[in-house]
């Protein structure tokens, strides 16, 4: 069952009570045609407030009634206690205070109304009841003691409880917004974790033999062993300079280019971490091919702070330092 089908359940057995109370009232009506009428009213009001459809819908709680069945059902709610008494005031006492069920009545209609959106009409209900109820009894004092107090105190309970039933669920939003974030950053956590283990295997699969040898030699290491300890410092420098420039299509191309003599830098200065997992991979994929292809002597790749632009990859010869043989910038939707 849900929310609104409880509070509306609730409201069906309300009224039932109140038409008993007004049909087996322990005191005679001096108008008992008029309380007949009464009892009609009161039962086509509630329904009404009950019932109607929504106006719009809400996240938490019944859904807003429409303001016109609202005024309507407030203002039924305010003349009841003169349509019970036949219009008139209680000239011959005949009123008893366990009588005056159609205070309970219209109190219980304007709380429905309350708990349906329209608190501002619920207390101008209220006002009306607190007079014509006044006027039936010829008393205030009288109208509180026979319901009035009650009356008031269900509408003051329905804004309440519409007030926390929304503070509840705004509650409930920000702790799920809360949770989705503590989510996204453990993942950003783990996922940068996972990327710092990739970069130190990386690192001791290439730096590791080195060392080894290094250190079973005592230093002593040929030419060959030399350059190769050269080239895995380079390879550990693009390890940190270079970390979303890289994949294992790019390290390859790289190892090659050095090989063949080329000097290979890689900058990456976070201008890649808007990009999607396609993109980022085309990226990486144009990178390997151009450096693939380059025989440039010294190659540039550096990511681009301009829009459109995700990288550019720059080669020049080694004895003219102005002269650029390779230029390449790779592309992507400035709209992302």
């Amino acid at each position: 069952m849900t929310r609104s089908t409880a509070v509306r359940a609730l409201g069906i057995a309300f009224v039932a009570y109140f038409v008993l109370r007004g049909v087996l009232a322990p005191a005679p009506s001096a108008h008992p045609i008029w309380a007949m009428v009464a009892i009609a009213v009161f039962v086509m009001g509630a329904g009404a407030a009950l019932v109607l459809p929504a106006a719009d819908q809400r996240p938490v709680g019944p859904a807003a009634m429409t303001r016109c069945a609202a005024i309507a059902v407030a203002a039924a709610a305010g003349v009841l206690p003169l349509i019970a008494t036949g219009f008139v005031r209680d000239q011959d006492g005949l009123i008893a205070v366990n009588a005056t069920w159609f205070i309970g009545a219209a109190g219980a209609m304007l709380a429905v109304v309350c708990v349906r959106r329209h608190p501002i009409v619920a207390w101008a209900g209220v006002a009306a009841l607190s007079t014509t109820s006044s006027i039936v009894l010829e008393s205030f004092g009288v109208a509180m003691r026979a319901g009035l107090v009650g009356s008031i105190l269900w509408v003051v309970i329905a804004q309440l409880m519409i007030a926390l039933a929304e503070r509840a669920h705004q509650n409930t939003e920000h702790l799920a917004e809360l949770r989705t974030h503590a989510s996204a950053w453990r993942a950003a956590q783990l996922s940068a974790a996972r990327a710092r283990r990739e970069r130190v295997s990386v690192a001791l699969s290439v730096a590791g033999p080195v060392l080894t040898r290094v250190i079973e030699t005592g230093g002593a290491i040929s030419d060959e062993e030399r350059n190769e300890a050269v080239f895995a410092e380079a390879t550990l420098r693009d390890e940190i300079r270079g970390t979303r420039l890289l994949d294992d299509g790019v390290r390859r191309e790289i190892a090659a280019a050095r090989r063949r003599g080329a000097a290979v830098s890689l900058y990456d200065e976070g201008e890649l971490d808007h990009l999607t997992a396609e993109e980022l991979a085309e990226v990486r994929r144009q990178i390997a091919e151009v450096i693939g292809s380059s025989t440039s002597e010294r190659i540039i790749v550096r990511t681009s702070s301009r829009a459109g632009t995700a990288a550019t990859i720059v080669g020049r010869r080694e004895e003219d330092e102005e002269d650029v043989d390779l230029w390449h910038e790779i592309e992507v939707d400035p709209g992302r």
